[in-house]
């Protein structure tokens, strides 16, 4: 199998003529807002859909709902692990992958190789909203609404992570492990919003008692 290039880290941004070669146009956007701008009312309209229309009980609506905070962790997981660091043979998905996130892994502060462009992400969001309604019948409704709200959680948390320092319990933990996935071995730590899975599949690097208070690592206070 053909070996990925060994990772270099830099705090600078990629020059631009390493950035033109490598990264697949339209592919990032660096604008924060433009994801609520997109999935907010989306969001909303499902919420309208399911309530109005569909007549969607709170009860199926509860399950449905529940349903993505079950999903979400195993799916950014399962990708992150067994996609975004797969070691593909074909030239095509090695660009691909390249331009989604190994870039990311060496130039981890550039903030144009961040927030993947809706153009991306809605239309994946269409095919699982399509599956799950195969699957799941009506409870796709207010399932595909909280994965489109998680989603948005996990944007601003990975945007905030390596651009902001909240002092908030949760933001450190899940920023300390993002961190250590940049900065220490990047075969551990998948997990983004949740350890849970990396608990589980033992791929968690170990939190040292005097690394459980409150960290900041690689960025300055803001």
């Amino acid at each position: 199998m053909k070996k990925k290039k060994k990772i270099t880290l830099s705090n600078k941004n990629m020059p631009k003529n390493e950035y033109d070669a490598r990264i697949i146009k339209r592919m990032y956007v660096t604008n924060p807002s433009l994801q609520y701008l997109v999935f907010v009312p989306l969001i909303l309209i499902v919420l309208a859909y399911s309530f109005f229309v569909a007549k969607i009980s709170y009860w199926n609506f509860l399950l449905g709902f529940s349903g993505s905070i079950i999903f979400w962790p195993i799916f950014e997981y399962s990708t992150h692990r067994y996609f975004f660091h797969a070691n593909p043979k074909n030239k095509w998905l090695r660009k691909v992958l390249d331009s989604a996130h190994w870039a990311h892994h060496e130039y981890p502060k550039d903030n144009r190789i961040m927030l993947i462009n809706p153009l991306v992400s809605l239309p994946a969001a269409i095919v699982v909203y399509v599956l799950s309604y195969f699957l799941i019948g009506q409870y796709a409704h207010p399932f595909i609404a909280g994965v489109m709200a998680i989603y948005l959680l996990y944007d601003w948390f990975h945007f905030a992570s390596h651009n902001k320092n909240y002092k908030n319990w949760w933001f450190q933990l899940m920023k300390h492990h993002h961190m250590k996935h940049h900065y220490q071995n990047p075969t551990k730590n998948y997990g983004f919003t949740s350890t849970i899975w990396d608990k589980i599949l033992a791929t968690e690097i170990e939190i040292k008692n005097k690394e459980k208070k409150e960290v900041s690592v690689s960025s300055a206070d803001k």
